[in-house]
């Protein structure tokens, strides 16, 4: 990862590094403090197995974890585990190339910042309106009333 990390580390930066995966040699999941995760600015199409994991195994992360920035990635697609991170508050996600969120995006509740702008979405999933602390900045406007009309979500609590 270029950087020393400890097991203790409450954040790693990895940015512009043109990484189109995540060395292999410290998962991620290795870390029991980690608050933070900035990826943003490399070539990852997937998101790392490292950064989300599967239901039977559940590292300390999914716990800690607050900030996570994927922005200026290539990522066409969010994996569902992603939506174990149920301490997150902040994700960014802009300049990528998603086409669509996770249906059970409502299980992120402290969710409270959602970047967008800048990727291929057509539509939300529609239990994104129970996500009560939620603000979704750059979304376009297009889609921000397509909320408001089918869903009755308020372009007020959009950063457009």
């Amino acid at each position: 990862m270029g950087q020393k990390y400890s097991a203790l580390s409450v954040e790693i930066i990895i940015i512009n590094k043109d990484l189109r995966e995540l060395p292999e040699n410290r998962p991620l999941s290795d870390f029991v403090r980690l608050k933070k995760i900035d990826l943003s600015g490399n070539r990852l199409s997937l998101i790392p197995p490292p950064v989300y994991t599967p239901l039977n195994e559940r590292p300390k992360v999914i716990e800690t974890l607050v900030s996570l920035n994927l922005s200026n990635n290539r990522l066409k697609q969010l994996p569902q585990e992603i939506c174990l991170l149920i301490n997150l508050k902040r994700l960014k996600l802009e300049f990528n190339r998603l086409r669509e969120l996770p249906l059970q995006f409502h299980a992120l509740y402290k969710l409270e910042k959602l970047t967008l702008n800048d990727n291929e979405l057509t539509s939300l999933p529609p239990n994104l309106v129970n996500l009560k602390r939620l603000k979704v900045c750059g979304i376009m406007l297009i889609l921000a009333r397509y909320l408001l009309i089918n869903y009755g979500i308020s372009v007020l609590r959009f950063c457009v």
